[in-house]
């Protein structure tokens, strides 16, 4: 990992992969909370016939598929009190999420690229509510919408913060938002909104 662009005092890092030490060698290492290493091989059953371990696509995404490890930036999850940025938040916990931006953020096609892509700002959006949505109600919510904008554009090497406003539940959803913002300043780039399918018991789980 690249060195870090701020302190980040008070987040907690995201888990993430690591490239073995031997980079041709199909070996991917996963660190888990508790300091446990799992290792999955990736079986060649030919030249033309490679299977993969499962990996969430976000992951790649966010890491560049680990394979430019100098270049990965830190990314972590943090309980704070709410700002009222929303209707009903001042004070309240509320999840943020940061995320530094490297070049394979954006979908510029020439070099030098400069500025972070709507994928992976509306990817991050997604994911920060997933995560304050599992949070929220200690279970596994399948979204249902997602709605994302593009308020203001943001230059590679920025640092998105993403911080929940505004979380409710009705008719068996939960509605949630979250503004997207640099880190460290109040210009806000982006608005998200969720609904999540609120499980009820074992019969409605997914």
């Amino acid at each position: 990992m690249k060195k870090q662009l701020h302190d980040y005092k008070g987040y907690t890092a995201f888990e993430r992969l690591d490239v073995s030490d031997d980079k041709t060698n199909p070996k991917i290492n996963l660190d888990k909370n508790d300091g446990e290493r799992e290792s999955y091989e990736i079986v060649a059953k030919s030249m033309d016939d490679i299977v993969h371990p499962s990996i969430p696509a976000f992951y790649y995404m966010t890491n560049a598929g680990w394979v430019v490890e100098d270049e990965v930036g830190f990314s972590g999850w943090q309980v704070v009190k709410g700002e009222g940025l929303g209707s009903n938040d001042l004070g309240k916990p509320r999840l943020s999420t940061v995320w530094e931006t490297s070049w394979w953020h954006s979908i510029e096609p020439s070099i030098p690229r400069k500025l972070v892509g709507g994928p992976f700002k509306a990817a991050i959006g997604d994911y920060h509510l997933g995560v304050n949505a599992l949070f929220y109600l200690n279970k596994f919510c399948p979204i249902i919408d997602y709605r994302v904008t593009y308020d203001k554009p943001v230059k590679v090497g920025e640092v998105i913060e993403n911080i929940t406003t505004e979380v409710g539940r009705q008719n068996g959803q939960l509605q949630q938002e979250c503004i997207q913002r640099i880190y460290g300043t109040d210009k806000i780039i982006g608005h998200c909104w969720t609904n999540h399918h609120v499980p009820e018991d074992k019969n409605d789980e997914v």
